[in-house]
């Protein structure tokens, strides 16, 4: 409660039994592996945060304040995790990771108009059947490898810019 101040905050061992009462709002990077708590203080509005990675966390749902300079946002290995809410909150969003999210299953229709957005992961996601329609212009790399369950490619709607592909089935 005292480091008011702080603007990195780098975890990379579960070893907590329990997540934080309050986070400061001073941070720019929080990156917690195995984040202990079902979701993120109540009152945790860091209006400058950055990047955000909380890998092998037990998040049932995310709710997410505005992150206006959020760039990262990693939540790989959720497992409990079945849809992304809503991200039209983030504009300035650059990398946007959900690797081995195995119960993800609706993708927000926000994230395909995240114009900023250079590279998408959602590897291993093997319940994901469907992902909303793109319009991503700065776009340069989409991972949906292990999506088992993915019955089409998303619709691409707009000119892709860093590719000479013009149709995509």
């Amino acid at each position: 409660m005292k480091m008011k101040n702080l603007t990195t905050l780098i975890i990379r061992k579960e070893c907590f039994s329990e997540g934080p009462k309050k986070l400061p709002n001073s941070l720019r990077v929080l990156e917690w592996r195995g984040y202990p708590s079902k979701s993120l203080p109540s009152d945790f509005q860091p209006e400058k945060l950055a990047i955000l990675k909380l890998p092998s966390s037990c998040f049932m749902s995310l709710e997410l304040p505005k992150f206006s300079h959020m760039s990262v946002l990693s939540f790989d290995k959720f497992k409990f995790l079945t849809q992304i809410p809503d991200l039209s909150g983030t504009p300035n969003l650059k990398e946007l990771s959900f690797v081995l999210c195995e119960n993800l299953v609706e993708i927000h229709e926000s994230v395909g108009f995240l114009d900023k957005l250079k590279s998408m992961n959602f590897e291993g996601c093997s319940k994901l059947e469907t992902f909303p329609p793109i319009k991503l212009t700065s776009l340069e790399s989409i991972n949906l490898s292990y999506c088992s369950s993915l019955v089409s490619f998303p619709e691409i709607l707009g000119k892709m810019e860093y590719t000479a592909i013009s149709i995509l089935p």
